[in-house]
């Protein structure tokens, strides 16, 4: 299997995705909701009885407490993932459990989600094999230890508390967490790196063993052990909020040395003190409390530590600004309040009706059609263009299909991965831009039309698109709007502009706007190819989303989720409000806007805004799995649970509901009479809205 250091999946994946559950793959087995406490018996109904003396009460039985949970849970897999739990590898679906020593691997471009309980969630990169060493979840202890072989691991880990431990060990350190966000990658021959946006990560020598420290704990010995691990942590290198350490094996030698010799002396001088009757009492070095007296030898063994490791391990450096913008992929790693079911068996067939008994007539069904249009999943959003749909998938293939089931055809781009990025349809063509190429194609037929190479300045890796405007194609770029011939991937010039676009230009006739990270709006001559206008706003980041143009204003919203109105007569901010204050939404989608009202997706969840002055018009709707579509006087979307939803787009209130088979990734879009809503298996479910809202099934 391919190795790789964090120079390329760490950096094209997890440095490229934005930071931040397994037992066996059987689909047969359920997952365990994590903590959850067993239902004690059900009590036996008492017989009736002559009446009796009365009895004294029997004395109330303590109920155990529940066993610990020893396993994770696939909240997500995408490509090729597999699980070992014994010799054999099998394949990983979305609810399978993975227990504790298990095994998992990624291929190529596929990756891994994996949540223990609700203590912490992992995502594994491409081309990576990780090892689940321990996991054992309790209400009064949460250990989760992985091993990470090769690739790329992130992690998101909610606060810690007493001895609760989260650790990932490599071949050349051992990561020690207390509540964090972070990714480390491991390559062969390579340094290993470690990128942390929230928390710290204490660097430790590869020999530090913390479960085979504790198992050295008893009643006797627990403090000891405590401070000895406390000692070694807290004189680690630690690597905080916004900064990231290259470290190699040579730098810890010394280090690894020390704590090897101090964890083999505690387990000697613990077993010769083992059999005498009367233990010295001694307290951890916890919240203030007297410091266990440990042995000379390794109280001398714990200084010479704290100062083994070399200058160039405790010298960590910023995160760049590339790694800045790649870690932002991860910001979509949660740890659910709820986990994915493990897959489902088919249901028995339903028994033939009684022939006596009158037979209702079925209401009309909602469910038009499924077609498959791919074996990964659909991404972000269908276009519709005349009677076909366009829509790319998460491995950067373009599709052309119709409703009636027919997929006219397929075109694999140079792109390797996409998560957020869909096809712009206009003027025959169909363009696309991934994480390395911007491709052009003919809709008709999907033969590539031109193709222009993009980096990290330009490409669509968050979900930046294309605009299309008469015979002209417009990219954002960190250096302005690139304009190319749409006949022939010509360059015709450049839009200058002072600071970086991170977001879809807008067109309007031959009017673009744009928004930089800068949180300045751009009005531009698309002809002249020359700035006409900008208004300053307090926006930060404003990302992928393309601003919303309508009746003389228009709207945006940055990264963060501060929504703001431009009035395009005065050139003048008309409001900005903040979604879900005290929220980082990591908004990545295009606002839509109905009669009267704006809606975001963040997060899981949909916001409705009033366009007049951004107010709340209903509270937040969460397990929501796509972006909304408004459509006949309806907000439509997919949720969390596999299903399809209709409501008020004023008051939020539920019109129709729909049972699907997979869930819903991206918004929907009108295909005729009926909405075409893509999945995370690659089919595109076609919904007749009207039979929905009438009560059909």
């Amino acid at each position: 299997m391919k190795k790789t250091g964090l120079d390329t999946p760490f950096v094209m994946w997890v440095l490229s995705i934005g930071i931040l559950c397994l037992t066996s793959c059987s689909p047969k087995q359920a997952p365990a909701a994590a903590g959850a406490t067993a239902a004690p018996p059900s009590p036996v109904a008492a017989q009736a009885a002559p009446p009796a003396a009365p009895q004294a009460a029997p004395p109330a039985v303590p109920q155990a407490a529940p066993p610990a949970v020893t396993q994770g849970s696939v909240t997500y897999a995408e490509g090729k993932v597999s699980v070992k739990t014994d010799a054999d590898w099998q394949a990983v679906a979305i609810g399978d459990l993975v227990p504790s020593s298990a095994s998992v691997r990624t291929g190529s471009a596929s990756s891994c989600d994996i949540q223990f309980g609700k203590a912490s969630a992992i995502r594994i990169g491409p081309d990576s094999t990780i090892e689940l060493k321990a996991i054992s979840l309790t209400t009064g202890k949460n250990v989760v230890d992985l091993g990470l072989i090769a690739g790329v691991v992130t992690c998101k880990v909610n606060k810690l508390a007493g001895r609760d431990r989260f650790e990932v060990a490599t071949d050349t350190a051992v990561c020690a967490v207390r509540g964090t966000q972070f990714a480390v990658s491991e390559g062969k021959g390579k340094a290993m790196k470690v990128a942390v946006q929230e928390g710290g990560v204490a660097i430790l020598p590869p020999s530090f063993d913390e479960a085979k420290l504790d198992a050295l704990s008893t009643s006797e010995s627990e403090s000891t052990v405590n401070a000895v691990v406390d000692s070694i942590v807290q004189a680690a290198p630690v690597v905080a909020k916004g900064q990231e350490l290259s470290i190699s094996a040579a730098d810890l030698v010394k280090a690894n040395a020390i704590v090897a010799s101090v964890q083999g002396e505690l387990a000697s001088t613990l077993a010769a003190e083992a059999g005498k009757t009367e233990a010295t009492p001694s307290t951890a070095p916890q919240g203030g409390e007297t410091a266990a007296a440990l042995p000379e030898t390794i109280a001398q063994s714990l200084k010479d530590y704290a100062s083994a490791a070399p200058e160039s391990v405790r010298k960590t450096i910023t995160l760049s600004s590339e790694s800045k913008r790649l870690l932002e992929r991860a910001a979509s790693l949660e740890v659910k309040e709820s986990l994915p079911e493990a897959p489902k068996q088919t249901p028995p067939p339903n028994p033939a009706p009684n022939p006596v008994s009158a037979t209702p007539a079925p209401k009309p069904s909602a469910l038009f059609g499924i077609t498959k249009v791919s074996n990964a999943g659909l991404v972000s959003g269908l276009v519709a263009a005349d009677d076909r749909l366009f829509g790319a998938d998460s491995k950067g293939t373009v599709f052309a299909f119709k409703a009636d089931g027919t997929v006219l055809w397929s075109t694999k781009t140079e792109n390797s991965e996409n998560d957020n990025s869909s096809p712009v349809a206009d003027a025959g063509v169909v363009a696309f831009a991934g994480d390395k190429a911007l491709s052009v194609l003919d809709a008709s037929s999907g033969k590539p039309r031109f193709s222009v190479p993009l980096d990290s300045t330009d490409s669509g890796l968050f979900g930046r698109r294309p605009a299309i405007a008469g015979n002209k194609l417009y990219l954002a770029t960190s250096n302005g709007i690139k304009v190319f011939a749409l006949d022939s991937g010509a360059s015709i010039g450049t839009i200058a502009l002072p600071d970086d676009v991170e977001t879809t230009p807008a067109v309007a006739g031959t009017t673009l706007y744009a928004v930089s990270v800068g949180g300045v709006f751009y009005i531009m001559d698309g002809e002249a190819l020359a700035v006409s206008g900008q208004v300053k706003t307090s926006a930060a980041q404003p990302y992928a989303a393309a601003p919303l143009i309508s009746g003389g204003s228009a709207y945006f919203i940055d990264r963060k989720g501060l929504a703001v109105r431009i009035d395009l007569d005065s050139r003048t901010v008309a409001w900005s409000k903040r979604v879900d204050a005290g929220k980082n939404l990591n908004v990545l989608q295009d606002f839509v806007l109905g009669d009267s009202g704006l809606y975001v997706f963040a997060k899981a969840t949909i916001y409705g805004l009033s366009s007049k002055d951004g107010a709340r018009l209903f509270d937040p709707i969460g397990g929501v799995s796509s972006p909304p579509a408004i459509e006949g006087g309806s907000l439509w979307f997919g949720t969390q649970d596999d299903k399809i939803v209709a409501i008020d787009p004023l008051s939020g209130k539920t019109r129709g509901t729909l049972p699907v088979s997979a869930r819903v990734v991206g918004a929907p879009v009108k295909s005729g009479e009926l909405l075409a809503f893509p999945t995370e298996t690659g089919s595109a479910i076609f919904v007749n809205p009207a039979v929905l809202l009438q009560g059909g099934v």
